[in-house]
């Protein structure tokens, strides 16, 4: 657990092709961007969109909205879906940090906690500026941030626990976690092991790691300041069941 980790490794093979059954009974982040979706008129991107889950519901109910992820492997199941359902957008495959994009957009929004997987202070702040200049005026980020407190106050370091699981047909995925934590610098690095069964039997392993830096709502702010967004506003919300209390925050480019 104490090797390099690359963010941009971990949603591949196995763990995309079973992500939309991972989180098939999260509703909240769906329900709460669904509505801000549903009130912004013009092009909308939503980064680290993965699989989809927030953009074909959109596209299907008529939103001009794009979509951007580091993961090939989740991209080209978001594209089965668009196909399927007789979908069409832009899906940038690129990393958040190295946005480069074709037009500008009214709403850039990042579901989940995904900012967070830029785990760099540096490219943080870069990204947060590349997101300001990728918005018309009058445009606004609206993302949402958690601090791991469940977490950081129960941690037996890197002892692994039980979390989520999915089944389809015979096979079955659990997965389990083991944190350890850079308080300092607010880095928590989450290892995921990913089994496999079939009818039972384990067919497959899989072990990666993410890191995750959380923000105090002060220092985010700030940081948002400096990108030059104003007119910022704070909402705490349920986003996540594994999240606890989510902070959303959306700031505008004037």
């Amino acid at each position: 657990m104490k090797n390099k980790v690359d963010n941009s490794k971990h949603y591949y093979g196995l763990v995309a092709e079973w992500y939309d059954r991972l989180l098939e009974n999260e509703t909240g982040d769906i329900n709460y961007y669904k509505k801000i979706i549903q009130k912004t008129d013009g092009p909308i991107l939503e980064l680290a969109c993965g699989t989809g889950r927030h953009l074909i519901d959109a596209l299907k109910n008529k939103a001009d909205i794009d979509g951007l992820d580091s993961s090939e492997d989740m991209l080209q199941i978001c594209k089965e879906k668009l196909k399927k359902e007789g979908l069409k957008n832009i899906l940038y495959h690129q990393k958040i940090e190295e946005l480069y994009l074709k037009r500008k957009y009214n709403l850039i929004f990042i579901a989940g906690g995904s900012f967070q997987l830029i785990h760099k202070f540096d490219y943080a702040t870069l990204t947060l500026s590349k997101i300001y200049q990728s918005l018309n005026k009058g445009g606004r980020l609206v993302l949402d941030l958690f601090i791991p407190w469940e977490e950081i106050i129960s941690n037996n370091d890197e002892v692994w626990k039980l979390g989520r699981n999915a089944s389809f047909k015979n096979e079955k995925l659990m997965v389990s976690t083991a944190n350890s934590f850079d308080l300092a610098n607010q880095v928590q690095t989450v290892t995921a092991r990913y089994d496999l069964l079939s009818n039972n039997m384990l067919t497959n392993t899989i072990i990666s790691a993410l890191k995750l830096r959380w923000y105090s709502i002060n220092e985010f702010s700030l940081l948002l300041e400096k990108a030059g967004f104003n007119n910022i506003s704070i909402e705490k919300k349920k986003i996540m069941s594994n999240h606890g209390v989510s902070t959303v925050f959306t700031a505008l480019k004037t």
